[in-house]
């Protein structure tokens, strides 16, 4: 899904790609604000896709909260006309955001008995958070059955 960020980046950059294209245009506010815009998109994209993914496991939690960080402080900074304390920590951020990618890379590869040694942990959560013992769920446990 995140491709698309870098082909869409590379989209409003490209002056050839549109025939009115307002990055490059010679009021710069028009631009930081089309950045924001755009930003602010990406920005909600990454909440639902943190929202997707709290049951899976800790560390792409982790990686969403910070992914999420990082475009809010970079949509702050385009929409204040790029305040370059906002866009330095949203940068800031972004590379914690890729070392913990690079750990899920590295730890999703690392599969003990197939082609490694030893495992990394993942720090998996439980799915079943609605179910008994027999695998019922608690809605269907609490209904009395004939």
């Amino acid at each position: 899904f995140y491709s698309g960020y870098w082909f869409g980046l590379s989209a409003l950059y490209a002056t050839s790609f549109f025939a009115s294209t307002t990055i490059g245009a010679t009021d710069l506010s028009v631009t930081y604000k089309a950045l924001g815009v755009y930003y602010l998109g990406w920005t909600i994209f990454t909440l639902l896709m943190l929202i997707a993914c709290i049951r899976s496991n800790v560390l792409l939690v982790v990686f969403f909260f910070f992914l999420l960080l990082t475009y809010i402080l970079l949509t702050a900074s385009y929409f204040l006309l790029w305040d370059q304390n906002l866009s330095r920590a949203g940068g800031a951020i972004g590379i914690v955001t890729s070392l913990i990618l690079w750990y899920i890379g590295f730890a999703s590869f690392m599969i003990k008995g197939e082609n490694a040694y030893f495992e990394l942990p993942m720090f998996k959560l439980p799915t079943n958070l609605g179910t008994d013992s027999t695998g019922e769920s608690a809605v269907e446990v609490r209904v009395q059955k004939p």
